[in-house]
């Protein structure tokens, strides 16, 4: 069993955790991916990812009014409760951003995954399937961590006398130990009574469980979809760098590419030399049609060169689609994704260089907190300089290639694909640039924020 688990994680990709969430009630995929196969399941099970995302919004309501009704007495509880729930606002809102645009998404994890297939032999291919996974087990490793850390051991620390005090009074509970990170809004009944805080902390420990599978969603689904498509633009690099020279194959035989995109090629017709006269051989198991174009080819040389770039330029024009697509769906999780950030970046600056926490511990847990999230949002702003530099690595293949072989109209072309890919091509939000630049920025106004808030508890 435990060697069954580990094979299947081994072999885990994007597209198979979606099948997972869709499994756990937490992602409602379309007809013809669904797991169910039975009409009366499907439905369901629709219905059961719906009511856990419903129960998770009423979770988060409710968390809500606790948060701003009564936590905003106490500034040190209010700083580490309100970015814990930023965090799951976020991660909240982004999931049901994924469920409504799933489509989308599925589409072009359906186009990466017939390309990997396709050039499955490219080095690249196998670097780009070891990088997903790691990112998807690591991921899910230390989201399970934080999140058990949460709900095992945060109500089950101790506290000191004045912390208890604090809760009761804030909270208006009877055991204050009975308390979790983010509490519930429940005035007409108190959540720390024995019993009721063991039901309370089963559907606590139900929806951080499912929360899970959503947070690392969040965390990977970007990445690995940018290193999908830098894999692509690197393999049409390395066809740039083949024009203007004789193809081989990996066998060493000389061959014609046909079609880029499917990694197809036609085995150049060999000449072999009987009694003295030449007679032509072709490659056992040849269609008439490959036939057709092995002579065609390497009796107009000229021909296969302008055929060979305009299979680049068709190549380039479908990874400017996939691009598009790529960017209208996470132009509006990114605008939401960056009020967020706007949100956590003053909290925590406030809550660790300011003397606000009570111990040293809490400073502590906020400064690996931040530090995480940080890491996370770089990773981000590196994936968009990453995508915006995969043009120009096009215009220098060309350069590198032995385009100076090529015939005058084929160095003709060559020039307008060169006009297309000679400026980065960064991912737009609103007129920002998705980079380090913005980045920066955003840190800035974060310290601007900051500084405020510093300035104005000084004068009272």
């Amino acid at each position: 069993m435990f060697r069954r688990v580990v094979s299947k994680l081994q072999e885990i990709n994007l597209k198979r955790f979606l099948y997972l969430m869709h499994v756990c009630g937490f992602l409602s995929l379309p007809q013809c991916y669904q797991y169910h196969k039975i009409p009366w399941k499907s439905e369901l099970h629709r219905y059961f990812t719906y009511s856990n995302l419903t129960l998770q919004g009423i979770s988060l309501f409710f968390i809500s009014l606790n948060l701003f009704i009564n936590t905003t007495q106490d500034l040190s509880l209010f700083c580490t409760s309100f970015f814990l729930w930023d965090i799951a606002i976020a991660e909240f809102g982004l999931v049901c951003l994924f469920n409504a645009k799933v489509k989308t998404f599925l589409e072009y994890l359906n186009f990466c995954e017939t390309f990997t297939n396709h050039h499955s032999e490219h080095r690249t291919v196998s670097q780009l399937r070891k990088i997903e996974r790691t990112l998807l087990l690591v991921g899910l490793v230390l989201v399970s961590v934080c999140m058990m850390f949460d709900i095992l051991l945060f109500p089950f620390l101790p506290k000191s006398n004045q912390v208890l005090e604090t809760l009761a009074n804030l909270y208006n509970v009877k055991y204050p130990q009975n308390t979790m990170a983010l509490q519930w809004y429940f005035p007409w009944v108190d959540l720390s009574q024995p019993k009721i805080f063991f039901l309370y902390f089963i559907l606590y420990f139900h929806l951080c469980c499912i929360q899970i599978l959503g947070f690392v969603l969040v965390i990977g689904s970007y990445p690995i979809c940018v290193f999908h498509l830098k894999t692509q633009y690197i393999i049409l690099r390395d066809f740039t760098l083949r024009l203007g020279q004789t193809h081989y194959n990996s066998k060493g035989k000389t061959i014609f590419h046909v079609n880029l995109m499917r990694n197809e090629t036609v085995v150049r017709e060999l000449k072999m030399k009987t009694d003295g006269q030449k007679q032509q051989e072709p490659e056992p198991e040849i269609s008439e049609r490959d036939k057709h174009l092995s002579r065609l080819f390497q009796q107009n040389p000229v021909l296969y060169e302008k055929f060979y770039l305009g299979q680049i330029i068709h190549f380039h024009q479908r990874l400017i689609s996939q691009r598009k697509l790529l960017d209208n769906y996470f132009r509006t999780v990114f605008t939401f994704f960056a009020f967020v950030l706007v949100l956590i970046l003053p909290n925590t600056m406030y809550g660790i260089f300011t003397p606000i926490l009570p111990t040293n511990l809490e400073r502590w847990k906020m400064i690996a907190e931040a530090g995480g999230s940080l890491a996370i949002v770089f990773v981000y702003f590196y994936c968009g300089e990453l995508l915006a530099g995969c043009n120009q690595s096009l215009a220098s293949g060309i350069w590198l290639s032995r385009w100076y072989t090529c015939s005058t109209r084929t160095q003709h072309d060559m020039v307008m694909f060169l006009k297309m890919n000679q400026k980065l091509q960064y991912f737009k939000i609103n007129h920002w640039d998705f980079g380090y630049k913005w980045m920066l920025g955003a840190v800035k106004f974060s310290y601007s924020v900051f500084n405020m808030m510093r300035i104005r508890n000084a004068r009272k």
